[in-house]
């Protein structure tokens, strides 16, 4: 049967300690042995293979799923209780990937705990949970990154290096859409996702992070917000799960989200960059992800140009991203540094997403003073 660890992509360089002499492995810890907790372990194992990690533990609330990964990846052991997890003196760092609602929790126990922590995304369902993941992980010392694959993935970061080239001018329109077809998931009453409660929102704050990240990342900081269409197309009892937002940056672009977990095709990610000088476009569903105009100088190109960038289809596309992630939490460790997607840049993530909810239920564009205002607090966001 194959394995996870037998479809792992590998990273091109091994890693040493600051000034380049060996240390001893990352002693790492997986809390939520799901679809994202397993992409991690995954992810970790070429700095197993390096010397540079060592995974311990596994956790799940689903005792099989914990055993099944611990024995895969030769872990110490397996369990069924977090808080056993981040008791254990023989882990340096975990890997959070449990439900929205559990993220700060575990995440400020972990740190109090002395370890380093890897969240997922979103990184809380408030904005006082970020707050205190933050002062929590500054107070004990430890590193916080929030793994969010889309400021990772490698069209992503050509993406970013076309538009910092200069090749397509000044960027004043751009679109990103996330399209799934999650319909038995978000329908099933047992389900915590599109759940105000557990899951932040629907598609909208679930995804909209993606997006909202790699909009930054490309773009620059938001200046406002205005929520277009928060619909309910399956999930009739639950948050929406198809949205049309829009996202006016400071320096001066427009942006539009489109996220659906409703499609009735094969899932895509697809993002539109419309330049002074040029356009980028980017579909996972291509061989070939990327493509650009240039019409800057004073011969311009005729054609389209393509890339040269690492790319797998869907889903197996997403490994590539949390390899990235994963290589960079190791990195920041093994350097003691700040990771590149730290807490507060997973908060301003949230932001963003919590300024289309509360636009949503004002009814008008909103900025970041409306979003720490009365009148979000009233509406239900904190």
């Amino acid at each position: 049967m194959e394995t996870l660890k037998s479809k792992v992509i590998t990273s091109k360089t091994h890693h040493r300690g600051n000034g380049g002499f060996e240390v001893p492995p990352i002693r790492v810890g997986i809390i939520g042995c799901g679809f994202a907790g397993c992409m991690h372990a995954l992810a970790y194992q070429p700095h197993i293979e390096a010397g540079n990690v060592k995974l311990v533990a596994a956790c799940d609330i689903d005792e099989e799923c914990a055993r099944k990964m611990a024995k895969e990846y030769e872990m110490d052991v397996h369990c069924t209780n977090w808080q056993d997890l981040i008791k254990r003196k023989d882990i340096d760092a975990v890997s959070i990937s449990l439900p929205h609602y559990l993220h700060a929790e575990v995440a400020i126990a972990a740190a109090k705990a002395g370890k380093h922590v890897l969240c997922e995304k979103p990184m809380a369902t408030t904005l006082e949970d970020c707050d205190k993941m933050i002062k929590t992980a500054k107070d004990s010392k430890v590193k916080l990154m929030i793994a969010e694959t889309y400021r990772f993935m490698p069209t992503m970061v050509k993406i970013k290096e076309i538009i910092d080239s200069g090749k397509v001018g000044e960027i004043f329109f751009a679109r990103g859409s996330e399209c799934l077809n999650e319909v038995p998931k978000i329908i099933d009453p047992e389900s915590w996702h599109c759940t105000p409660d557990k899951a932040g929102g629907g598609v909208w704050f679930d995804a909209g992070v993606h997006i909202c990240s790699a909009f930054r990342y490309t773009l620059g900081d938001v200046e406002t917000v205005q929520a277009g269409v928060l619909e309910h197309v399956a999930t009739k009892e639950k948050e929406d799960d198809n949205a049309i937002v829009l996202l006016k940056f400071k320096k001066g672009a427009v942006g539009e989200a489109f996220l659906s977990e409703t499609v009735g095709s094969p899932a895509f990610i697809r993002f539109e960059y419309y330049g002074t000088e040029g356009t980028i476009l980017m579909d996972t569903a291509w061989d070939r992800p990327i493509k650009f105009f240039s019409s800057k100088g004073d011969n311009p190109s005729e054609e389209w140009q393509i890339p040269e960038v690492e790319h797998l289809p869907m889903p197996q596309f997403y490994s590539l991203s949390f390899r990235e992630e994963v290589k960079e939490f190791v990195d920041s460790l093994l350097e003691n540094r700040e990771p590149k997607f730290r807490g507060e840049e997973g908060k301003v993530a949230v932001e963003m997403a919590l300024m289309g909810t509360l636009s949503s239920r004002i009814g008008r564009v909103v900025d970041l003073k409306d979003l720490y205002s009365s009148a979000a607090r009233k509406v239900g966001i904190k």
